[in-house]
């Protein structure tokens, strides 16, 4: 997840400049190229929660599919949506894809999902799979540990009581996490139920990693924390 926060709108212009004194001037036609939207960085200690919308599926080929994602963002500004970073791929499956946007709106961004083009431009794209699109509220980020583009697991999880979960996290803290192979990347509640939450770490060893989920002290701690059934990991990279 590349990612935040506040909303720019990038314009590069080329202004007509002058030749030489003893030359003719060369009058040039300025142009504006507008690019899509994205979120600025922010430096963590000024963080400010802010909405979001992942959208995942798996494409028949990811080159065709980036192609027509690229031509189609005058469309998505449009509804209110910026990207966040580099589109990600799937550890797994390079076919799954996940594209996630800061969102001006929530009803604007979701007019957006439901709206027939976007499942054409899907179509013409070559998505294979029916979308996944998530609403989020995006409370903790560290744009530091962003940076560093590591492989990173999306945990999804249910819980009881979001201040016990939130209580145990922290008290199980990031530099025994950091042991564990990760290093704190974000926290998402889920906008349409407040009792799922997402977690992002970023990988630095993926075997450490796995042995800490799989291990009877994680399980406490997690059933502790109030967590209810198995969470669910997904594993990207950002594209470079």
């Amino acid at each position: 997840m590349k990612k935040v926060i506040t909303l720019c709108l990038v314009l590069v212009t080329v202004l007509s400049c002058n030749n030489n004194a003893n030359k003719k001037k060369e009058d040039k036609t300025n142009t504006a190229i507008i690019t899509e939207t994205k979120a600025t960085e922010v430096n963590p200690e000024i963080f400010k929660p802010f909405n979001a919308v992942l959208i995942k599926h798996t494409v028949a080929d990811y080159a065709k599919w980036k192609a027509v994602f690229d031509a189609d963002s005058s469309f998505r500004n449009e509804a209110g949506l910026h990207l966040m970073g580099p589109v990600a791929r799937g550890l797994e499956n390079k076919n799954t894809v996940e594209i996630g946007f800061a969102i001006d709106d929530i009803t604007k961004a979701k007019a957006f999902a439901n709206n027939p083009r976007l499942k054409e431009v899907m179509q013409k794209g070559g998505v294979t799979s029916a979308p996944n699109i998530n609403y989020y509220n995006i409370f903790r980020y560290n744009e530091m540990v962003d940076k560093q583009n590591l492989p990173y697991v999306e945990i999804e999880i249910k819980i009881k009581d979001f201040d016990t979960w939130i209580k145990a996290y922290d008290a199980e803290g990031k530099a025994v996490r950091e042991t564990e192979g990760t290093l704190d990347l974000a926290l998402a509640k889920d906008l349409n139920d407040p009792n799922k939450l997402t977690v992002v770490f970023a990988i630095k060893d993926m075997d450490k990693f796995k042995v800490a989920m799989a291990s009877d002290g994680k399980k406490k701690i997690m059933a502790d924390a109030g967590v209810i059934g198995q969470p669910v990991m997904t594993f990207f990279q950002n594209e470079k």
